[in-house]
């Protein structure tokens, strides 16, 4: 194989014995397991930054799901649920519901904004959003906005 060719033409070689070269091939072959380790969280990390940033550019559409996010990325949904939550510890699904709420708490903010408009803002109907928002939040829409 490449190794025993370059046992034997490497010029390195004859100042090694070889356990010190089998040393050094261990050595190396740990290193590209590392790099690859390396390589591979790289594209989990860009996969979950570009999931992130697609959820951030569309959370106010009413039809976003994962499975069309999950699309977007050329992932399968569960892989990319299982990379989300790994280094998110939120599933996507859940990150997509904070930042909905987060948003809306922020227009909640503004006195001219009501609940129904917040809600639509961010992709929900209105109903299902009072129901998201007190399980989140703890209190109603409206709580929070009087409460401001």
């Amino acid at each position: 194989g490449h190794f025993s060719f370059c046992r034997q033409n490497c010029v390195l070689t004859e100042f090694l014995s070889d356990f010190q070269y089998g040393k050094l091939l261990v050595f190396f072959n740990e290193c590209l397991k590392i790099k690859h380790v390396q390589q591979e969280q790289k594209a989990c990390d860009k996969y979950v930054a570009q999931a992130v940033y697609y959820l951030e550019m569309h959370y106010a559409e009413t039809n976003i799901t994962i499975g069309a996010l999950a699309k977007h990325l050329g992932l399968n949904r569960s892989y990319l649920y299982e990379l989300f939550k790994e280094q998110k510890g939120i599933s996507p699904q859940e990150y997509l519901t904070r930042l909905r709420i987060q948003k809306a708490c922020d227009l909640l903010h503004l006195p001219q904004v009501s609940v129904t408009s917040a809600a639509l803002s961010v992709g929900y109907e209105p109903s299902v959003f009072t129901k998201t928002f007190k399980r989140a939040m703890g209190m109603t829409p409206a709580e929070y906005k009087k409460n401001i």
